[in-house]
């Protein structure tokens, strides 16, 4: 007999939330280095070592800032870093452009790719005049960042001018096989950077096994094979039903087994202006919050996939799969890592003739 969800839910969470020797080793090192760049793929423990190093080093007393690119999870560290900051440590997480652009007093500018560089170069020269250093800058899901947002993290980091290392301290974590602008790369990597100490998470910590296969196959090197689900993955063919109806059933099947809805996320894979399903106010009778919010009990996070990046959820409900009309096996593949029990696809007759690999293997559909 299969485990029940909820059990294995609960045995996933309680399996991520310990920090694991190589993530343990990581931060040794931090005690060691002021500068160092981790890299890692989804799943290895990334962002929890990021918050772990913002908490110890806030608790000797460092002003400490924690920097992303996404909103959400700039908002979900902020949220977890307040009990640290009601004890009286001086921490915070911010994303980049908002705070630049509240800096440059252009807050605006934070969502006008034109006004954006001007308003980076301005918070630059108010940080510096200002002297608004904090002692520690960690900036999580650095493959995200352009040239202008790095101008921004070497002032807050006191980075001299030429190739000088920085003088404050800077933490920077990525996963290259997740930067959503390809054209990013390179470009946003200051060269000054390539002399910080490099470590490497390997160890997946997170992810089923059938998870890590399936997103696999939307990687650099994909395949074309059919994905197979199993434990931790499942696929529900939906046919053409109407998305918003084919959600609320999966949502009633995943919730009748007695899950917390605040452990399922229900994510699109398309865009805010394109889906039909994450400005709802209520799904399956359950009111909606979106993952910039903090979530209340007895509601149900939905979003889409990519304002999701970064973040987490033990249950993952993927809709709207032929919806992606930009970096689609990119979009996949984040989305997919977001679970660490499962995930369920929804896959309509559209979504299986836009990409094969969502078709069944063999036998009926499930």
């Amino acid at each position: 007999m299969d485990e029940p969800l909820p059990h294995r839910v609960r045995r996933d969470l309680a399996r991520t939330l310990a920090l694991d020797a190589e993530q343990l080793a990581v931060l040794d090192v931090a005690g060691e280095n002021r500068q160092a760049v981790v890299e890692g793929g989804a799943g290895t423990g990334k962002t929890v070592v990021a918050r772990e190093l913002c908490l110890r080093a806030a608790a000797t007393g460092q002003r400490v800032r924690y920097l992303c690119f996404t909103e959400a999870l700039a908002a979900h560290m902020e949220r977890s870093f307040a009990s640290a900051r009601a004890a009286g440590l001086d921490l915070a997480a911010r994303p980049i452009r908002p705070l630049a652009a509240r800096l440059a007093a252009a807050p605006a500018a934070a969502y006008d790719p034109r006004r954006w560089p001007e308003a980076a170069r301005r918070a630059e020269r108010r940080v510096r005049e200002d002297r608004l250093h904090p002692d520690l800058t960690v900036v999580d899901e650095a493959q995200d960042l352009e040239p202008a947002d790095w101008e921004v993290v070497r002032a807050l980091c006191e980075t001299p001018e030429g190739d000088g290392p920085p003088r404050r301290g800077l933490w920077i974590f990525l996963d290259a096989g997740q930067r959503f602008w390809p054209e990013r790369e390179g470009a946003g990597w200051p060269g000054r950077f390539d002399s910080l100490p490099h470590l490497v998470l390997r160890r997946q910590q997170r992810l089923p096994a059938t998870l890590v296969a399936a997103a696999a196959a939307y990687g650099p090197h994909p395949t074309r094979d059919p994905l197979r689900p199993g434990p931790g993955l499942r696929m529900r063919h939906v046919g053409a039903a109407p998305t918003e109806v084919a959600v609320e059933a999966a949502l009633r099947e995943i919730l009748g087994t007695g899950l917390d809805p605040r452990h399922v996320a229900v994510l699109s894979l398309a865009s805010r202006s394109r889906s039909r399903i994450v400005t709802r106010p209520r799904l399956a009778e359950i009111p909606c919050v979106q993952a910039t919010e903090a979530q209340p009990p007895g509601t149900l996070l939905v979003d889409t996939a990519l304002r999701f990046k970064g973040l987490d959820r033990p249950v993952v409900l993927l809709c709207e799969l032929a919806a992606a009309w930009h970096q689609y096996d990119l979009r996949m593949r984040v989305a997919l890592t977001r679970a660490t029990t499962e995930a369920v696809l929804l896959v309509s007759d559209a979504a299986t003739a836009h990409d094969p690999r969502l078709a069944p293997a063999d036998g009926p559909t499930r």
